[in-house]
């Protein structure tokens, strides 16, 4: 698996990625400005040349916020959502970050045991964080 830097040029594959991935994806417009925030780190990751999903989360000083993780449908179950948790995390800690911080839906049970495999602590609840009214479990991994 290898990760490059998102750009402009990689909307239409990441339009697609969240259409497949998520029960309210980002549009276009959300997507670019992201993409545009300097504060916004998106990687596409890739396996033997083809792109299987991509990743995001927010740096801020000593502190990082993974906005999205997503492998499309026909490449999960082979360890790639895995693999970019470790390689997020380790930019992550490149970039100084201490902490990590997520929201995942309580549904997403897969999410949830990939999550707390990699150490992540469930500290709270968003009610009813999600468009359909679907809570969120707020996740920490802390550094020591």
């Amino acid at each position: 698996m290898t990760s490059r830097r998102a750009v402009l040029t990689d909307l239409p594959f990441l339009t697609e990625v969240e259409k497949k991935c998520f029960h309210d994806p980002w549009n276009e417009e959300m997507l670019v400005s992201e993409l545009l925030d300097k504060l916004a780190c998106f990687y596409i990751v890739s396996s033997d040349s083809v792109d299987v999903g991509y990743y995001s989360f927010l740096h801020v000083f000593d502190e990082a916020h993974i906005m999205n993780v997503a492998v499309l449908p026909e490449f999960q179950g082979r360890g790639f959502g895995r693999e970019e948790m470790k390689d997020l995390l380790k930019k992550t800690y490149d970039l100084g970050a201490k902490n990590v911080t997520l929201e995942v839906r309580e549904s997403n049970f897969k999410a949830v045991s990939l999550y707390e495999s990699m150490g992540f602590v469930c500290v709270g609840k968003r009610p009813k964080y999600y468009m359909d009214g679907e809570d969120a479990l707020i996740y920490w991994l802390y550094r020591d």
